[in-house]
């Protein structure tokens, strides 16, 4: 069994990219929360007053980072970066619709490159799955990852999870499960693709 007992996943709350419909891959391209993913991730901080919570990881990207300070606001919660969840990066279709990237990818299939970036989707999702692994190897008993909608779609899909919940709704994986999502992704990374989709 891995350390990590309770995984509470969670997409980060709608971002002005989300707002404006486009990809955003560069995290350091400045980009918070609107007022309506403001007061989503206030929501989810009701919902998780009561929830103990012993870490929170985000990735690097301000919209993680921000949804975070506004669910752990006035709680004293250590935090932990893990870059390897991170969107990946967009490279030509930087700002561009979600459906450029959509189309471009089922034309090419997931063991091109992407333009801009030299990476495959086959080596995104590598990342997001040892990322995921180095979470679930944490000591921590329960821990809070806000991250983004690409790796909580593909991480939900393998454990059976059909629907990506919405943005800012903790989702809560038991350690069995946490178990079963690593083994199911280290199968086969490809395996849930073209099921799951980035809307960042």
């Amino acid at each position: 069994m891995l350390p990590v007992e309770t995984l509470i996943m969670m997409r980060h709350a709608e971002s002005v990219f989300n707002e404006r419909g486009v990809l955003n891959g560069d995290a350091t391209r400045p980009g918070g929360l609107t007022a309506r993913g403001r007061k989503q991730a206030a929501r989810a901080a009701d919902q998780l007053a009561r929830t103990a919570i012993e870490l929170c990881v985000t990735t690097n990207f301000e919209r993680s980072i921000e949804t975070a300070d506004i669910v752990l606001a006035r709680r004293d919660v250590p935090r932990l970066v893990v870059e390897q969840l991170n969107d990946p990066r967009a490279g030509d279709f930087e700002l561009r619709p979600y459906a450029d990237l959509d189309e471009w990818q089922k034309t090419n299939g997931p063991e091109a490159p992407l333009p801009g970036t030299g990476l495959t989707l086959r080596e995104s999702l590598e990342d997001v799955h040892q990322g995921i692994a180095s979470v679930a190897a944490r000591p921590e008993a329960t821990v809070l990852l806000v991250i983004h909608g690409l790796a909580i779609a593909w991480l939900l899909k393998s454990v059976g999870h059909a629907v990506l919940p919405d943005q800012a709704v903790p989702v809560f994986i038991d350690g069995a499960d946490v178990a079963a999502m690593i083994d199911a992704t280290a199968l086969d990374v490809l395996r849930f693709w073209p099921d799951v989709c980035d809307d960042g």
